[in-house]
């Protein structure tokens, strides 16, 4: 209890209100990615992409878009900005097909087709296959569980969501009832899998729970309609979810409606939060090199923190009304303290310039570490904001060579 409740403190000191609300980039049915403002506004990011977008993400550089196509089957880069690709990671072969993608803690992205599961390589040297066949039937969403550290992939046919380690192990099937998870995100405090079903036997948002390994509704169909598209992020108090293809939704987590977009070019089964990756863990050299990119839009010249935990992400330390999503043990401790030191650097610091800090870590001489679990937050510290807390990052999970 002492040890918890010091490392409330010290992490108080510099833990920040996650930035909610923001701009939700959305693929489309269409060759186009659409932003829309908290207000509602939707503008073009990009146009003529040359087929359906099936899905967009934040990459690594937590500015730039990733992008998958369906014809060819391609995962893109898109600048936001300029509103253009400025690179392709993978087209063609072996891919047939592009449903759906999320980034892993290696640094790379993990795509599903009907059937298989790929991992790309982030700058596109490889492409290899984590698992194919059966029992996969279609699968159509994915994440990388900051429960368990593998893939949490939602098959539709199948209505329900394989455990799937990097390895291609199929560890856990959770059955989801009626519920086709044709899109998927989760909620960074309580790991719970928030699920997206556009099929009429079910529309709606559903809730999976690793606790009791069922699936609850947050808003039925009368409420959200379809929802083959959804992303979610915590803000103060409990978070909020944008889903729906046409019209596109804001809801709190108990399914009530925050805001409501009419207007919206049907949206397709990927969203993301604008510049939601705060904190990307990215592997350097294996065995276990990892570097950890921090990005804090906004923030040049903030003070920051990066923790690790062995133990886990929830339920977190609480810091007032908020909290911050790590499970304090002695690996916490020894990172913020400088006991990690030199096997892990950099992470506390100051945000340059470009509202970025980058921090390393290196277990390569230690023996025995395979598929241990790590977890990391990042905080940054404002004097100027409320309590002195500006920004506390969402949890990442590092699952070790």
């Amino acid at each position: 209890m002492q040890l918890r409740n010091g490392l409330a403190l010290a992490l108080a000191a510099v833990a920040q209100a996650q930035p909610y609300g923001t701009d939700v980039n959305c693929s489309t049915t269409g060759q186009i990615v659409y932003r829309i403002s908290p207000a509602g506004a939707f503008t073009t990011v990009i146009s003529g992409t040359g087929s359906t977008v099936n899905m967009v993400a934040m990459d690594n550089d937590n500015r730039n878009l990733a992008i998958i196509n369906t014809s060819p089957p391609s995962l893109r880069i898109v600048d936001p900005v300029m509103g253009s690709v400025v690179r392709t990671v993978w087209t063609g072969a072996p891919l047939t097909g592009a449903n759906y993608f999320n980034p892993v803690h290696t640094g790379d992205y993990v795509l599903a087709q009907g059937t298989a599961l790929f991992q790309i390589k982030h700058d596109g040297s490889a492409i290899s296959t984590i698992r194919s066949g059966a029992p996969f039937q279609n699968l159509q969403s994915l994440v990388q569980d900051l429960v368990t550290g593998n893939i949490a992939a939602g098959d539709i046919t199948a209505t329900c969501i394989f455990d799937v380690d990097l390895g291609g192990t199929v560890l856990n099937t959770w059955v989801a009832g009626q519920v086709g998870p044709f899109s998927m995100t989760q909620d960074h405090q309580s790991g719970d899998l928030i699920l997206g079903q556009g099929a009429a036997a079910a529309r709606g948002v559903y809730r999976f729970s690793h606790t009791t390994n069922a699936v609850t509704t947050i808003a039925p169909q009368a409420v959200v309609g379809n929802s083959n598209a959804i992303c979610f992020d915590r803000a103060p108090g409990n978070g909020e979810i944008v889903v729906g293809t046409s019209p596109v939704r804001r809801i709190d987590m108990v399914g009530n409606v925050l805001a409501t977009y009419s207007g919206v070019p049907i949206t397709n089964s990927g969203m993301c939060f604008d510049k939601e990756r705060n904190l990307v863990s990215v592997r350097t050299a294996s065995p276990n090199q990892w570097r950890f990119d921090l990005n804090f839009p906004g923030e040049a010249g903030n003070n920051y923190a990066m923790a690790l935990s062995s133990t886990g992400f929830t339920p977190g330390i609480p810091v007032d009304s908020r909290f911050i999503q790590l499970v304090p043990d002695l690996i916490t401790l020894l990172s913020l303290s400088g006991g990690l030191f030199p096997l892990l650097q950099g992470n506390i610091g100051v945000l340059d310039a470009n509202d970025r800090g980058t921090a390393t870590l290196d277990l390569s001489a230690f023996a025995g570490l395979t598929d241990l679990r790590l977890w990391a937050v990042a905080v940054t510290l404002n004097g100027a904001a409320p309590s002195g807390i500006q920004t506390i990052g969402k949890p990442i999970i590092v699952v070790l060579d």
